[in-house]
């Protein structure tokens, strides 16, 4: 009884310590009395921030069970009765995330501005998609280039001097979270650049190339009334296209750029994306360019004038 008065006592001080299961019967591992409360307040702010948080905490080790750990049995990393668990948890943190603006050419007080967000592709920056944007706006949009939130290394050949940082959206690793930073990250701006620099939430635009073309297609259809036009090149429609319910038919118009040359993406596989698309989308123009992989600088003339007959 002392024992677990001083124990809870010393929990209270410092609820985040780590605690040693003691050894019990038919080699099931079991905590202090009082351990598992004590945990799941630690856990508990960062998990119930998630939408998820019920199955979170049971994986966590939720007080649900008939051993409050025995979800997280399986997961233990050793075999020795001796040795503690491991379990992934995870907290929440605030970035920064960064982007390049544009704001429109001449004064007019009383106008509301297109509004065009572009979004770069794998191993890209802000910066090469705003040289891209900046042109296709013409001085006549507010144009935010967003910088996606995950950095790397790319090394040009065998000198480890000569490399750049490139920037992605997301991998298949844990990526809903990376979609759910994408659309929050989205919304953000639209409302930043509605309330800040005078753009027209009724012609909000999105631009996306090879990687982000699948993240703004979740955003438009999972928004379906968010979004006025969205232009995608040389990528993609969402894998999980025809499971997710979040899809719908969207008040969205769009504009596809797909490139003849892609060794990504086939003429098949782009002729599949044609039919995905007009299936959700309010209109929508399809067209191939004789390009490899890149961003065909001969569609931006197309391009301008699409945003500027949807406005």
């Amino acid at each position: 009884m002392e024992r677990s008065r001083a124990e809870a006592a010393g929990a209270r001080q410092n609820p985040h310590r780590c605690l040693r299961p003691t050894a019990a019967p038919h080699g099931r591992r079991e905590f202090p009395p009082g351990a598992c409360v004590t945990l799941a307040l630690a856990v508990a702010p960062c998990v119930l921030k998630s939408k998820g948080w019920r199955s979170n905490l049971k994986q966590a080790g939720g007080c649900g069970g008939r051993s409050p750990w025995s979800s997280a049995e399986s997961r233990c990393a050793g075999s020795s009765r001796n040795s503690l668990w491991l379990m992934e948890l995870f907290l929440t943190t605030p970035i920064r995330r960064t982007f390049d603006l544009e704001l429109p050419t001449g004064v007019n007080r009383g106008k509301r501005w297109p509004l065009l967000i572009a979004l770069h592709g794998y191993q890209g920056d802000k910066g090469s998609m705003m040289r891209v944007a900046r042109r296709i706006a013409n001085g006549k949009m507010v144009v935010i280039t967003l910088q996606g939130p995950n950095q790397f290394f790319i090394n040009y050949g065998d000198d480890p001097k000569s490399y750049r940082v490139g920037f992605g959206w997301g991998t298949t690793w844990k990526m809903g979270e990376s979609i759910e930073l994408h659309h929050s990250d989205l919304r953000a701006l639209i409302e930043l650049a509605t309330r800040k620099y005078r753009a027209s939430r009724s012609h909000v635009f999105l631009l996306g190339f090879s990687q982000a073309c699948s993240y703004n297609y979740r955003f438009v259809f999972a928004h379906p009334r968010r979004v006025r036009g969205a232009i995608g090149v040389c990528g993609g429609v969402p894998s999980d296209w025809n499971e997710n319910p979040r899809y719908r038919p969207a008040q969205t118009d769009v504009l596809h750029i797909a490139a003849t040359r892609d060794v990504w993406y086939s003429r098949e596989k782009n002729l599949e994306f044609r039919r995905q698309l007009a299936q959700r989308a309010a209109s929508l123009d399809f067209r191939f360019y004789n390009s490899p992989h890149k961003f065909p600088r001969t569609s931006i003339p197309h391009i301008r004038r699409w945003i500027e007959a949807h406005l």
